[in-house]
């Protein structure tokens, strides 16, 4: 393959440095729940004039951020076992002393997603309360993949104030400046942007869904957030550990 996503909040941080160790040949991107991208925009550096330092890895300096004169609140919520992972800990640690960031598990979301219940009373009563104190943060990160299928009642929830932002916009990203940088872009967007109608692109997506619980109906939920009228997909599902 030309890259590979670990669609996993929880086993992207659970061992990062092992998955590497398995394929070092293979372009891992994870999914994890980085706030960094956010520090870093114009936005915020405005606001809340932030002073920002990069290091010669171009990462940001765990003594650089100095905000001067309110602290900036953001919330991960992840699973329970994301929260807990050293990667995170470690991570939220480094920026602290400058920066209000709080940790919230919502494993209910997972179990909304996967029983394609998301609209549920339930579940909005669940997150008002786990997330009512968090309608002022500037940002709230979904750290789970599952996540952003809620992100719609979430919004209801917290109101229009916090920023929502997921791992999966920033591993996107990744993966596309990978594949740019290494030409590896599949030209079928292109071709597909200079097609008159009745046109159609030959080409098929090969998709294999691996699952160790895989039950009905989690596949009629993958196929329905994958809007399978589009012929141009070949899924082949296996149940794995």
């Amino acid at each position: 393959p030309k890259s590979l996503i670990i669609a996993c909040g929880t086993m992207s941080t659970s061992d990062p440095i092992k998955l590497r160790e398995i394929a070092p040949e293979l372009n891992i991107i994870g999914t994890y729940p980085d706030f960094e991208h956010l520090l870093t925009s114009k936005t915020i550096i405005e606001e809340h004039k932030i002073k920002l330092s990069i290091d010669n890895n171009l990462n940001i300096t765990k003594d650089s951020i100095k905000i001067s004169h309110e602290r900036m609140k953001i919330l991960i919520l992840a699973t329970q076992a994301t929260c807990r992972s050293k990667y995170v800990l470690d991570k939220i640690k480094n920026y602290r002393p400058y920066i209000d960031i709080y940790l919230e598990a919502g494993n209910e979301i997972v179990k909304a997603v996967e029983n394609d219940d998301v609209d549920s009373f339930e579940l909005k009563k669940y997150l008002k309360s786990i997330l009512e104190p968090y309608k002022d943060a500037y940002a709230i990160v979904l750290g789970c993949t599952h996540f952003p299928f809620a992100k719609k009642i979430i919004r209801k929830v917290v109101g229009n104030t916090p920023i929502i932002t997921s791992g999966c916009e920033v591993a996107a990203k990744k993966c596309y400046e990978y594949l740019s940088s290494k030409n590896l872009l599949n030209n079928n967007d292109h071709q597909a942007n200079n097609i008159t109608d009745g046109q159609s692109i030959n080409t098929k997506y090969n998709i294999t869904f691996v699952d160790a619980n895989l039950t009905r109906n989690r596949k009629d939920t993958f196929l329905r957030l994958l809007n399978t009228n589009d012929t141009n997909y070949n899924i082949n599902f296996v149940k794995d550990i």
